[in-house]
């Protein structure tokens, strides 16, 4: 049995569901593992700001995609995770989700503690990251808003995204490990995973060359990356 979560203060989580969504799986999950569980059709329905939207994605006919893309754009800055049929998830499917703003994708088929696991993972990192007085003066990172300002260029960024940029930002000059990455933003041990890793890397530097900035993030080949001018 997976052991309580003692937090400050008890996380809230909204499930997010359609009409016809199942709650049990969650609400079973969440209660277990001591978070406070409210369902709602919107974030904006419910009387609290949630730290985590939970979109259940499996019913016939309800748009996951859109309803993540929503959330993402209304609520930049708390975790989103969706919850996909009992089958594998194709990988093309998993990345559509985490591109469209999703922090985690989990199928029906993932086991009790681990699905406790990856949110109190999640969890772990909501909570800006504390930046280095040495970091560069022209990088901003505003974690309500979820942006980074360069410059006079202000950028939204997924959750993912702001969370390794805030890493990098403060390991300005310095390597970080695609290890150190993986189990700091996703929460993933070792090098699983990698594809998800470079995928954020990717979206990170085209929506950063989309206005503007000349090239940050430098890949170590057989390392990691660095963030420098």
């Amino acid at each position: 049995m997976t052991p309580p979560f003692t937090p400050a203060s008890t996380p809230a989580i909204i499930l997010a569901l359609p009409p016809r969504g199942e709650a049990s799986l969650i609400t079973r999950l969440s209660a277990d593992a001591g978070f406070r569980v409210i369902r709602g059709a919107a974030v904006h329905s419910t009387p609290e700001r949630p730290d985590v939207v939970i979109i259940d994605s499996r019913v016939p006919g309800f748009d996951g995609l859109a309803a993540v893309r929503a959330v993402r754009i209304s609520e930049p800055g708390i975790g989103i995770v969706v919850i996909t049929g009992p089958q594998p998830t194709d990988s093309d499917s998993v990345c559509a989700f985490l591109e469209a703003g999703a922090d985690d994708v989990l199928t029906a088929r993932v086991i009790h503690d681990e699905a406790i696991a990856r949110l109190r993972a999640l969890l772990r990192r909501l909570a800006p990251p504390a930046l280095n007085p040495s970091h560069p003066a022209y990088i901003t990172l505003d974690a309500a808003r979820g942006t980074v300002e360069i410059h006079d260029a202000r950028i939204f960024l997924t959750r993912n995204e702001f969370e390794l940029m805030g890493i990098l930002t403060q390991n300005t000059g310095r390597v970080v490990s695609r290890p150190h990455l993986l189990r700091t933003v996703w929460g993933y041990p070792g090098e699983t995973r990698t594809n998800v890793l470079n995928m954020c890397v990717s979206s990170l530097r085209r929506k950063l060359a989309s206005s503007g900035i000349p090239p940050l993030i430098h890949t170590v080949r057989g390392i990691g990356f660095t963030l420098h001018a």
